[in-house]
């Protein structure tokens, strides 16, 4: 008789998107908000869930934060009007990327050429 058991972290997504401006980066993205879970599968049907931690994440640099457990309350309570999305990210240490000039991809400001398209920077 064989048994598949697995115990690992599966992410879900809480199906909130709010279209703003990134604290972060500075360009425009849209802020999803999701959580992480430990999972034990038998079959891989998970039985057990534990240590669910929650995250917000910025499409446009990919900019992550955790969030405290009174804002997922208040977003769960449809309060979210209430949340400043800018302090989110305001504990983030800022890293200065550039963009391409011909296909706007995010790169480092060290760059010389862009990894995608190979057009000079600098």
């Amino acid at each position: 008789m064989f048994f598949i058991l697995s115990i690992h972290d599966r992410q879900k997504s809480l199906n909130f998107q709010q279209l703003l401006t990134c604290a972060h980066c500075g360009h425009s993205g849209t802020l999803e908000l999701y959580y992480i879970e430990t999972c034990f599968s038998l079959f891989f049907i998970p039985l057990f869930k534990w240590n669910r931690r929650y995250y917000a994440r910025m499409s446009c640099c990919g900019a992550t934060t955790p969030l405290d457990p009174e804002s997922v309350e208040k977003i769960k309570n449809r309060q979210w009007h209430d949340l400043n999305f800018d302090e989110l990210f305001s504990t983030m240490p800022h890293q200065p990327t550039g963009r391409c000039p011909q296909c706007n991809t995010p790169i480092e400001p060290t760059y010389d050429y862009c990894p995608r398209c190979g057009k000079k920077i600098k």
